[in-house]
């Protein structure tokens, strides 16, 4: 089972959760939505709101609330019946699957079904697109090279911090960065498996929750820092 994490300001979440829920953006008022579920998180992370624990790797509304969300029309889902999707998967779609899936969801609507599954041929493209999108937020967030990471993983200090199953043996964190290591080693243009895609997806989850989390002061020899260090980012490396 993947790890869930916590929220450490449960009474901010449903204030969140409710003032959205309230709102039009993502849905029609009232109602709940995988859009307005994004939309939570990230009002949630603005207010302060932070997080204990993992989270699953394939949190795909961790991965895709920072997308440009829309219509191919540019007006609004409520207005046109369209379906509503990232701007990724809206340009990898052509207009014929487009149509497709805009016409299962106005059936769907029709029909009094608030969630609408996508035809298969679009649901293919979605997909795809949503793969590409997790490559290239994993380039985004990575910012050492293999070689520096490599170096930096034989040190002590990057041997030292992180958790350790038992107190003892290799962290979390260390182990990623040899994975990570791994997948840098095989180039921009491989082809990924779906365990590695699954760990580029977790190493984003990590970096960005750990940046929000940023210690006041000097951050050069925290614990902090060498924590993001050994998941692939250096946060003084611009």
């Amino acid at each position: 089972m993947p790890a869930t994490a916590t929220k450490t300001d449960p009474s901010l979440w449903r204030r969140t959760v409710a003032r959205v829920k309230r709102g039009t953006k993502g849905g029609e008022a009232g109602e709940w939505s995988a859009r307005k579920a994004q939309l939570a998180t990230a009002e949630y992370k603005k207010a302060g709101g932070g997080y204990r624990g993992g989270k699953s790797a394939d949190n795909h509304l961790s991965q895709w609330t920072e997308e440009d969300w829309g219509t191919k029309s540019g007006r609004r889902s409520k207005d046109t019946g369209e379906r509503y999707l990232p701007k990724k998967a809206r340009d990898a779609m052509s207009d014929k699957q487009y149509a497709a899936t805009t016409a299962k969801k106005r059936a769907d609507t029709k029909a009094g079904r608030q969630h609408s599954r996508q035809p298969a041929a679009a649901a293919r493209t979605t997909a795809a697109a949503r793969a590409d999108a997790g490559v290239a937020e994993f380039r985004e967030v990575v910012n050492m090279t293999r070689s520096a990471l490599e170096r930096w993983l034989a040190t002590k200090r990057s041997q030292e911090v992180g958790q350790k199953r038992g107190g003892t043996g290799e962290s979390t964190g260390h182990a990623s960065g040899r994975k990570i290591v791994d997948i840098l080693a095989k180039g921009r243009s491989a082809e990924f498996t779906k365990e590695e895609r699954a760990h580029m997806r977790k190493v984003v989850s990590y970096v960005r929750r750990h940046l929000a989390q940023r210690p006041e002061g000097g951050v050069k020899d925290t614990t902090w820092r060498a924590s993001l260090k050994n998941w692939g980012h250096d946060p003084l490396k611009d």
